[in-house]
């Protein structure tokens, strides 16, 4: 296990603070940490009709542009917020995609927009189901955005412990048992809707 933290001034709150003071190399290593997670949080969430015309490398990107106009507006409410922002921001992106082919249902109906991080053939729907996909979307949005940006560091961009605990300024150890506590909330949320 490494416990390595990243190097000093590199956290993604102090990158964030550099780039707003105008820092030009901030933007490059703040882009260069969270591109590869953008890209393994996109892998396999576009519909097969979709992938010729705009494929994971393009999505991302469109993501990052947004991300990077949009900063000095972003509002770091809490450790990991900016984690949460970036998939929105991704899923967002994947929305609008779907839209311009025409994919998306006529009605934006919630069902149809929370099955959207699952798209078919995703790890996640691998692992859940279509019907469990969507279910967990629907469990996580009712989290507290602190814990849901918990679970879509670990989970959606499959950050490890120590990372998680750079970001956060906590130990892997503490970072561990908070997830452990989501989670168990999040199974409880399950549960809820199960019995509904």
């Amino acid at each position: 296990m490494d416990d390595a933290k990243p190097p000093s001034g590199q956290t993604t709150a102090l990158l964030l603070a550099r780039l707003r003071a105008g820092e030009r190399e901030a933007a490059e290593l703040l882009l260069r940490r969270v591109e590869p997670l953008l890209r393994r949080w996109a892998h396999g969430r576009l519909p097969p009709q979709l992938r010729d015309a705009n494929d994971t490398a393009d999505l991302v990107q469109v993501a990052l542009m947004r991300v990077l106009a949009r900063i000095d507006r972003f509002d770091p409410a809490h450790a990991g917020a900016f984690y949460a922002y970036l998939r929105q921001t991704l899923l967002n992106a994947l929305r609008d995609a779907l839209r311009e082919r025409r994919l998306q249902p006529e009605r934006e109906d919630e069902a149809a927009l929370a099955a959207l991080p699952a798209a078919s053939g995703s790890a996640l729907e691998a692992a859940l189901g279509r019907e469990g996909a969507i279910a967990y979307e629907q469990a996580l949005q009712r989290l507290p955005p602190q814990h849901q940006a918990l679970v879509v560091m670990r989970f959606e961009f499959g950050m490890s412990f120590p990372e998680i605990g750079a970001e956060l300024d906590e130990s892997a150890d503490g970072v561990r048992i908070k997830l452990q506590r989501v989670l168990k909330k999040m199974s409880e949320l399950l549960h809820d809707a199960d019995a509904d």
